[in-house]
């Protein structure tokens, strides 16, 4: 996937602006290269050319694409794989499971001995927990990203709740009984 050494010629329809630190061979990448080349390493440290000097890439679209969802967006140091997101948000919604007890359980499970040594990433997990949400908001409601977002788009139509012409009849508030017996 890599289209050109230094010293060789660019074979991509893109101009190679990306350079992995971590890789041999000092290669350049395209943008959709790099990204595809390195999706299962999240953690190398990627740079761009900005028309005078190789500067860090943000590495968030990297992490994400490894199904890491760093606990920050501009220099990330903690992330939370997708399936923890998921495990917490089912358990919280089915037992009711908070999420300092769900942390406190991820320190036992990694150090059942000490796990009092370990750095505590539970306002980490908050904040990501709570963006989780907001993504799965958005892709069950079909929005593509949070812009243009109108009152009420990611809200869901309660079945309970009279809705006149779905759940209630045509004319309903003209019958003699419309507010019980």
């Amino acid at each position: 996937m890599a289209h050109t050494s230094p010293t060789a010629f660019t074979f991509a329809l893109q101009e190679p602006e990306y350079r992995c630190m971590d890789c041999i061979g000092g290669w350049f990448y395209c943008h959709d290269c790099i990204i595809a080349d390195h999706s299962a390493t999240p953690l190398h440290r990627i740079e761009r050319w900005n028309g005078s000097y190789f500067e860090p890439a943000p590495p968030y679209a990297q992490l994400v694409l490894a199904g890491l969802i760093p606990a920050t967006h501009s220099r990330p140091a903690t992330a939370f794989t997708v399936q923890l997101l998921k495990h917490f948000q089912q358990m919280n919604l089915a037992s009711k499971t908070a999420a300092h007890d769900y942390h406190k359980c991820l320190l036992q499970l990694s150090d059942a001995v000490q796990s009092h040594r370990i750095p505590s990433a539970y306002h980490q997990l908050v904040d990501v927990a709570r963006q989780w949400r907001a993504l799965e908001m958005l892709r069950s409601s079909g929005k593509l990203n949070a812009q243009n977002i109108a009152r009420g788009d990611l809200a869901f139509t309660c079945p309970a709740c009279p809705h006149p012409e779905v759940n209630i009849p045509k004319g309903w508030e003209d019958h003699p009984n419309r507010y019980g017996p």
